[in-house]
This record gives structure tokens, C-alpha cells and sequence, in this order.
């Protein structure tokens, strides 16, 4: 499987577990094996009690994790923050103390599917931190990657299917390497750069100004 992450190899990255679903059992490992460090928004650590992951820490007001996992992990002198406050969901309040560290990358995972509007709403928290990390988020058929303006070299494989979508608007957007190319464009909300295909094995994307979603179907890799 060829992934569109890590734009920067030599750059670690952590890796954020959530509560909802989750890509497969392969690709979840692979990204877990690679990561600097494992960290549970609150029911994510659910899924690690569950498949013998130890995390590094878990951060929430702890009302979704098990108690039988929330013991486990004490017991193992897993670090633990509680965050009680209500304003805020228990990915926000992670990524609120992530961004306290020396971290530039994050890895999302079991963030979507469940319900639809949570879905939305950890894209949204993503881009609050689009300043502090770069992000990518994988759902069980998707790869999501959140992009600044700049230029971006991804790495792809031939025929796999790539959204490009305005996030809400992005500008003067460019690329080489897809069926359906763009030259100077404005992507703004609505079906405009949905459904592209990688026409080569290295993707090439630059825009000026805004923030753009990469969507790629993880079927097609």
C-alpha cells in the first residue's frame, strides 16, 4: 500500500486513537509501528485495551473508556490527564495538550463513520489545528490529508482515485499527475475536483492561499 502520509519521513509523528471506527487491521498497525507516540482521546483507549497497545497517554474527562480498561492502564502507570470541561470534545482536548509538544505530524484514527456529524465535526477540529500539525485522518475507506497552501510531492499509485476539495475555498490550485488536471484554479465548496484519478506514481499539488482536503479511497491502493 502506497500512502499519500508522511509528507515528511524524516519528521516524527504521533498517533491519535478515537472511539469510532477504524481503516483495517493492517494499515492500523503498520501506521501504530512507526509512530514516536500513541495517545488515547478518551474511548480510544477502548480499542488499545482491546488489541494490546500501550499508550503513552490518555487524555479526556473519562466517560467512554471502560472501566476495565481504564483500570488496566492505571495499573500500568499510563500517564493520564483528565479534562473535565464540557466546551469542548475529547479530541479537541487532546490535541489542545498535543500542541503543547514538540510535534509537527498527527495521525487520526477511529475519528469517523459512527456518527456522521462527529465526522464532521474532527474535520473541523483539524482545521482549528491546522497551525500546529500536519494532519492526516483515515477513516475505513478513506485517507484524509488537510493541507496549508505550498507545493507537494505525493507519492500514489496509478489509477487510485483522489478528491481535491476546497476546504472551504482553495486558490490558484495546480497540479501534474491526474487525469483531470488543474492550472491556476479556485476550489471552492461544491463537486469540483471529487473523483480525480493518479495518472502516475508521484502526484504533484501547489495552491496559494486557503486550506485543501486530499480525499483518497483506500479501495483503490
Amino acid at each position: 500500500m502506497s500512502l499519500l502520509f508522511p509528507l515528511n519521513s524524516q519528521t516524527p509523528y504521533y498517533v491519535i486513537l478515537g472511539n469510532g471506527d477504524y481503516p483495517s487491521r493492517q494499515l492500523t498497525k503498520t501506521l501504530l509501528l512507526s509512530a514516536d507516540k500513541i495517545i488515547c482521546a478518551d474511548g480510544g483507549a477502548n480499542y488499545a485495551f482491546r488489541n494490546d497497545i500501550t499508550p503513552n497517554l490518555i487524555i479526556g474527562d473519562l466517560d467512554s473508556i471502560k472501566d476495565e480498561a481504564l483500570n488496566y492502564f492505571i495499573q500500568k502507570n499510563t500517564r493520564i490527564i483528565k479534562a473535565e470541561s464540557q466546551q469542548q470534545n475529547d479530541l479537541e482536548k487532546t490535541l489542545r495538550e498535543v500542541s503543547k509538544m514538540s510535534c509537527e505530524q498527527i495521525v487520526m484514527l477511529g475519528f469517523m463513520g459512527k456518527r456522521d456529524d462527529q465526522s464532521i465535526v474532527t474535520l473541523q477540529i483539524a482545521k482549528k489545528f491546522i497551525k500546529k500539525f500536519q494532519t492526516t485522518i483515515y477513516s475505513t475507506v478513506s485517507e484524509i490529508m488537510l493541507l496549508q497552501p505550498g507545493s507537494y510531492s505525493l507519492k500514489s499509485l496509478l489509477g487510485s482515485q483522489i478528491s481535491l476539495l476546497g476546504f472551504p475555498r482553495a486558490y490558484e490550485v495546480s497540479t501534474t499527475g491526474l487525469k483531470w488536471g488543474l492550472n491556476h484554479e479556485i476550489l471552492s465548496e461544491g463537486s469540483r475536483g471529487i473523483s480525480n484519478r493518479a495518472e502516475t506514481n508521484e502526484i504533484r499539488i501547489r495552491f496559494t492561499k486557503g486550506l485543501l482536503l486530499i480525499v483518497r479511497d483506500l479501495s483503490t491502493v
